[in-house]
C-alpha cells in the first residue's frame, strides 16, 4: 500500500498541490497565514466539514464495493451519520453555521447527499484505483524539473462501461456547475498531469457533484487536458513560487474573494495593517 496523502506532506517542508495554488490566487495574505505561518484558523465554515465527512463515507461505501460488499442505501446513511456525529465531536475548531444551519440540520442534508452517490452508482463502472496518492516531479516545457514536487490524491480511478478510463473527484455544491466551470477548474490539471508522470496516461477527468437540492441530484462534469495544458500549469506554479520568495510585501489581503465570508482567518486579517511589520519579520524568519 502507498504512502497516505499526509505521509507524503508530512516528508516535505515545500511541496506544491492544486489546493496550494488556489490558495494563493484567491488571498495571498490567507496563503501565508495558513502555508507558512502555519497559523491554526479561527473557525471551520460547516461546508468544509459537511464535505469531508461526505468523502470520508463516499470513499469507505466504494472501498466496500471494491471489495464486492456493496452498501445498501440504508447502510450508507447510518455510515454518513457515524462519521458526521464523530467529526463533530473530533473537532476542536469553532463550526461556522450559516443562517437556519445545525449539527442536526447539516447530519439530514449529508445524509441526503450520501444517498444520492449511492443511488447513481454506475454498478457497470470497474474502479481501477481509490484513494490514489502520490508526489511526482514538475517539469516545465524546457525540461527543467521544478525544486518542490507536486503532491495529489485522486479519488477514484474508473474504467466505464463504454471501457474508458477517467480520474473521478467526488464534490457537493450548492447549485449546479455552468457548463465551462470544470473546464477552468485547476484541480483536474495537476490530477491529469500526476497521473500521466506517475502512469504514463492522460485521461480525462470527471467531476461526480451532488447539488444539494432539497432532493440532492448527481451531476458529471467532464473535462480534458492537452500538452498546452500541462505547460500552462507548471508555468502557473513556476510564478507562484517565484511570488512567494519574494519576501512579505505580496501577501496582500483580498477582499474581492468570495471566500472571505468563510475565511476563518478574518481577525488575523483585520488586524494585518496594524500588526504589518512584525507580521513581515515573521515571515522573513
Amino acid at each position: 500500500m502507498g504512502n497516505s496523502i499526509m505521509d507524503l506532506r508530512r516528508e516535505r517542508e515545500k511541496y506544491w498541490s492544486a489546493s496550494r495554488i488556489d490558495a494563493f490566487v484567491r488571498c495571498p495574505l490567507a496563503y501565508a497565514f495558513r502555508y507558512i505561518l502555519h497559523k491554526e484558523p479561527e473557525f471551520v465554515p460547516v461546508a468544509i466539514c459537511l464535505g469531508s465527512a461526505v468523502h470520508r463515507c463516499q470513499e469507505m461505501a466504494t472501498s466496500m464495493r471494491a471489495e464486492g460488499h456493496p452498501l445498501s442505501r440504508e447502510d450508507v446513511a447510518e455510515l454518513f451519520s457515524t462519521i458526521w456525529c464523530r467529526q463533530v465531536r473530533e473537532e476542536a475548531r469553532e463550526i461556522l453555521f450559516g443562517e437556519g444551519e445545525d449539527i442536526e440540520s447539516t447530519r439530514l442534508s449529508g445524509v441526503a447527499i450520501a444517498e444520492c452517490f449511492h443511488d447513481n452508482v454506475d454498478p457497470a463502472e470497474e474502479i481501477v484505483a481509490l484513494s490514489e496518492a502520490a508526489a511526482v516531479p514538475l517539469v516545465d516545457g524546457e525540461g527543467d524539473v521544478l525544486p518542490d514536487p507536486l503532491i495529489f490524491e485522486i479519488d477514484l480511478v474508473a474504467r466505464t462501461r463504454e471501457g474508458e478510463k477517467l480520474i473521478v473527484d467526488w464534490k457537493s455544491a450548492k447549485a449546479r456547475w455552468p457548463a465551462d466551470k470544470a473546464d477552468r477548474e485547476l484541480q483536474p490539471a495537476a490530477y491529469v498531469y500526476g497521473y500521466e508522470q506517475l502512469h504514463g496516461e492522460r485521461l480525462r477527468f470527471r467531476y461526480d457533484i451532488a447539488i444539494r437540492n432539497k432532493t440532492p441530484v448527481l451531476q458529471q462534469a467532464y473535462t480534458e487536458r492537452d500538452d498546452e495544458s500541462t505547460v500552462r500549469f507548471v508555468e502557473l506554479i513556476k510564478i507562484v513560487s517565484q511570488l512567494t520568495e519574494i519576501g512579505p510585501e505580496v501577501f496582500w489581503p483580498n477582499h474581492h474573494s468570495f471566500t472571505c465570508p468563510t475565511c476563518g482567518y478574518q481577525d488575523a486579517c483585520a488586524r494585518w495593517h496594524r500588526e504589518r511589520s512584525r507580521f513581515a519579520i515573521t515571515l522573513a524568519a
